[in-house]
């Protein structure tokens, strides 16, 4: 899964490049991918949350853009991790570890963005 997942990744951003698209797009997949490579190779020992990973980084992304305005949106991670858990899905430390996981996709981003 992860590796079509990666090559849908680099069909879509040689189609962002193609088409001239705005450099926050291309970035934005660029760090996506690096959050599959990331999920995918602690997932090959543990079970980190990527449903956690991807909302961290979402958020993030969103709050940094909309500044004080995006700050309500910090309480969507926290109703994924706690939905996942409740559903019996996934414990809290596989909740808990995918928050690094999305702050460093994030990171990547900002960094670059």
């Amino acid at each position: 899964m992860l590796i079509a997942s990666l090559g849908s990744a680099a069909i879509g951003w040689a189609v962002l490049l193609l088409l001239h698209a705005p450099w926050s797009a291309v970035l934005g997949l660029l760090s996506v991918a690096l959050g599959m490579i990331v999920v995918g190779a602690v997932n090959a020992f543990w079970k980190l949350r990527v449903h956690t990973a991807v909302v961290v980084f979402t958020t993030a992304a969103l709050v940094t853009a909309l500044g004080p305005w995006g700050i309500p949106l910090l309480a969507i991670p926290v109703a994924v991790g706690w939905s996942r858990v409740r559903l019996g899905d996934h414990t809290v430390a596989q909740v808990l570890a995918g928050i690094p996981a999305g702050l460093l996709v994030w990171g990547a981003y900002a960094l670059v963005a």
